[in-house]
């Protein structure tokens, strides 16, 4: 894959939310790289990294909104509890 676009999305967790966080969008990042984007994911503490590199502005795009909405899904989830 030759990579044309690029995005990091890193946002904090609360403490007690960070691991849980990780470990839901790990099999996302496993499974969910195709020949158009990959993804990478880091965890420091409460800051949860999210790497992006694709093949175009569309996948790209389509990625990100992937896993802006877990990550919306995860936020929303912890409210509830």
């Amino acid at each position: 894959m030759k990579t044309k676009a690029k995005a990091v999305i890193e946002t904090i967790f609360p403490s007690n939310l960070s691991e849980v966080a990780s470990k839901s969008l790990l099999p996302e990042i496993i499974s969910g790289p195709n020949e158009r984007y990959r993804g990478k994911l880091k965890r420091d503490g409460d800051i949860i990294s999210l790497e992006i590199e694709a093949e175009d502005t569309v996948a790209l795009r389509a990625a990100l909104n992937s896993y802006l909405r877990w990550l919306k899904v995860i936020y929303d989830i912890n409210e509830l509890i």
